[in-house]
């Protein structure tokens, strides 16, 4: 029986961020608006009044987009890039399921606000993009067999040269303990630092995901050492689920002003919190 033709439904929003941004803050209608991404970097939504003054994108449109190596723009950016680009050339990467697919891998990584050169630093944001990718881990029931850690330069540098640099460790036994998972991440760094490098990214990847409900471990394994693992992941999340998850984390990476955080000073409101929630005044 052959499988049933697909349909995709394409819903559009014109400068989809900018329009996001006049639905809570109407004073920004009829004004030239401009919404950036992470690090203040570069300007992925124009209101037609920026538009209008010269304030250019790389990519002016969807068939620019296409145009594009689908390949160079996965190096550039990310996989799901790399996918947006195939599929806008005719070639399906998304499948339309009821239920979503385990995932094959976790990818928690971040550019830093500044260069930093110190493996201290690099130690800090590692140990947090671990600790992300732990949560995401967990959340999904899964255990990871596999760690890569990877570090980069600046791609667009062109006064220094590149740098990029990844190895993997693979665990005797799939864990989603976030002690294992940072330990391993630190002697991976230890193997891929260069003093000499002003780094611009690292971030780690987990891989050899396996359910943790039917993953079956070794009799001759520490069944202890696992209960022990599971019950400080467990307090763990309790108190980061009554407190915020800075409030308890492995290493200094929730300290604020750190070298390597993101830089958002434009970020916008959350208006989807108690803090952020609109005033409505006489």
């Amino acid at each position: 029986m052959n499988s049933p033709e697909r349909i995709y439904t394409l819903i559009d929003i014109n400068n989809c961020y900018v329009s996001c941004e006049r639905v809570f803050n109407p004073s920004l209608n009829h004004r030239p608006v401009i919404v950036l991404s992470n690090n203040d970097g570069c300007a992925v939504a124009r209101s037609n009044e920026a538009k209008a003054l010269g304030i250019k994108m790389g990519i002016h449109s969807v068939l620019d987009l296409a145009m594009q190596d689908a390949h160079r723009m996965g190096s550039l950016f990310s996989v799901l890039m790399q996918r947006t680009v195939l599929e806008l050339q005719g070639i399906s990467c998304l499948q339309l399921e009821d239920a979503p697919a385990p995932k094959q891998q976790i990818v928690a990584s971040r550019s830093f606000g500044e260069r930093i050169t110190e493996l201290d630093d690099l130690k800090e944001a590692m140990g947090k993009y671990v600790q992300d990718a732990v949560m995401r881990l967990r959340a999904d029931a899964s255990l990871c067999g596999c760690i890569i850690a990877f570090v980069q330069s600046n791609p667009f540098d062109q006064n220094t040269a590149y740098y990029s640099k990844s190895l993997a460790f693979e665990f005797p036994e799939p864990t989603d303990c976030v002690l294992d998972l940072i330990h391993a991440a630190m002697q991976l760094l230890q193997g891929i630092y260069k003093p000499e490098v002003k780094y611009k990214k690292c971030g780690v990847i987990l891989t050899g995901l396996v359910s943790k409900t039917r993953y079956v471990p070794d009799l001759l394994t520490d069944h202890r050492q696992r209960e022990s693992n599971e019950q400080l992941m467990q307090a763990l999340e309790a108190v980061q689920a009554r407190y915020g998850k800075t409030k308890l984390a492995v290493g200094s990476c929730y300290l604020p002003q750190r070298k390597w955080s993101m830089n958002r000073t434009h970020l916008t409101q959350n208006y989807f919190s108690w803090q952020g929630l609109l005033k409505i005044t006489h």
